[in-house]
C-alpha cells in the first residue's frame, strides 16, 4: 500500500490458486487489487494444555480426544471451573502489549462464533458474540478460574505455562512448540472452543515480496528465484519443511508424514479465519484491542463501553 513493492499477480495462476485450495490463505497475500506476497508455507495458532495438570484436576474429560479434536464452549467452561476446584489457573487473558494478541483475540471471537471485522472490512468487535464472550471471561475471572494479565503479554503468559503456574497457553504455534519444549508435562494439542464447535483460527504465512527497485532485471530474477524456493517439486518440500510449518500447495507431499502431531496441525488449516492482518488501520487496531482488554478487566469502563471506544478508536 505504500508503494515499495513489485506486484506479484502473474505467479498467482489458475493453477496455483487451486493447487492451494484455500481462500483465505490466498487474501492474506493480496490487498484486494493486486497479489504482493507468494506464499510457501503457513500454520495455525492453537491452545496447548498440560495434559497431567487437566487429567489430575477432571478437566480433559471435556477435551475431545478424537478426530480434530474438535470442542464446545461448554467444555471449556466446565474445564476452566475444574481446574480452578482443583487449585489451578486454567489460562491468563494477557494484555500489558501486543505480544502474541492474536491468541485473546481468537479465543474471544471463537467463543460464540462472532468476528471483530465487518462484511466492509471496519473493525467491529461491538457485536453480541463479542460482548457475551467478554462477560463469559469476566465472570470466570471474577469466579476464580482465570486471570487477566495487565502486566504481561504472550512470552510472560509461554514462560508461566512452561512452568507449571498455568493449565493452558492461548498463544501455541509449531515456533512455540519447538522452543518451548518441556519434558516437565505433556504439551496436548487443541484448537480454540467454540459454541458451534467448529473453530476459526487465526494462522502464520510465511512468503516473499520483492522490493521495487527500479530495476527490470533484478525484479526478474527475484521472482525466478521465489518461483524455484516455492514451487520446485524437488526443492520446494526442502524449504517448506525449513519453515517448520506446512506446504500452501496441496499437491505437495507433507514433509511431516509420520509425525502424528505435525499431521493432526496440518489438519486444521482448513479451519483457518478470514485474514485481517492487511486490514487498513492493523497496528492501531492491536494497540486499541490490549487497552480495551484492561478497561473491561480493571471495571473502569463497561463491556459494551470498551468496545464502543475500540471501534471508533481502531477505525481512526
Amino acid at each position: 500500500k505504500n508503494g515499495v513493492l513489485v506486484p506479484l499477480d502473474e505467479l498467482f495462476t489458475e493453477e496455483f490458486i487451486n493447487d492451494v485450495n484455500n481462500n483465505n490463505l490466498i487474501s492474506s497475500c493480496t490487498d484486494g487489487k493486486h497479489y504482493w506476497m507468494y506464499p510457501l508455507s503457513s500454520a495455525p495458532f492453537w491452545m496447548s494444555i498440560n495434559k497431567e495438570m487437566w487429567e489430575e484436576s477432571g478437566a480433559f474429560e471435556y477435551v475431545n480426544t478424537e478426530g480434530d479434536r474438535l470442542w464446545t464452549t461448554d467444555d471449556f467452561v466446565n474445564a476452566m471451573l475444574k481446574l480452578r476446584d482443583s487449585g489451578e489457573v486454567g489460562l491468563n487473558i494477557y494484555c500489558g502489549g501486543s505480544g502474541g494478541d492474536q491468541g485473546t483475540r481468537a479465543l474471544i471471537y471463537n467463543l460464540y462464533s462472532s468476528f471483530i471485522v465487518d462484511e466492509n472490512g471496519n473493525w467491529s468487535a461491538n457485536n453480541k458474540g463479542i460482548r457475551d464472550a467478554l462477560g463469559l471471561l469476566i465472570n470466570l475471572q471474577k469466579e476464580g478460574a482465570i486471570d487477566f494479565g495487565r502486566g504481561i503479554q504472550a512470552a510472560d503468559e509461554i514462560l508461566l505455562y512452561k512452568n507449571g503456574h498455568l493449565a493452558s497457553s492461548i498463544c501455541w504455534g509449531t515456533s512455540s512448540a519447538k522452543i518451548n519444549n518441556t519434558d516437565q508435562f505433556t504439551e496436548y494439542s487443541v484448537p480454540f472452543p467454540s459454541d458451534d464447535g467448529v473453530p476459526e483460527l487465526e494462522y502464520l504465512v510465511n512468503g516473499f515480496c520483492v522490493f521495487d527497485n527500479g530495476s527490470e532485471e533484478k525484479r526478474d530474477a527475484s521472482i525466478e528465484f521465489i518461483k524455484f524456493v516455492c514451487d520446485d517439486p524437488t526443492w520446494g518440500p526442502y524449504a517448506v519443511k525449513a519453515s517448520a510449518a506446512f506446504p500452501v500447495r496441496t499437491s505437495f507431499e507433507n514433509p511431516y508424514i509420520g509425525d502424528k502431531e505435525y499431521e493432526l496441525l496440518s489438519s486444521w488449516t482448513k479451519y483457518y479465519a478470514p485474514y485481517y492482518n492487511t486490514n487498513d488501520n492493523f497496528a492501531n487496531m492491536r494497540k486499541e484491542w490490549w487497552n480495551m482488554l484492561q478497561y473491561i478487566s480493571t471495571g473502569d469502563k463497561s463491556i459494551e463501553e470498551a468496545l464502543r471506544d475500540f471501534d471508533l478508536n481502531s477505525n481512526k
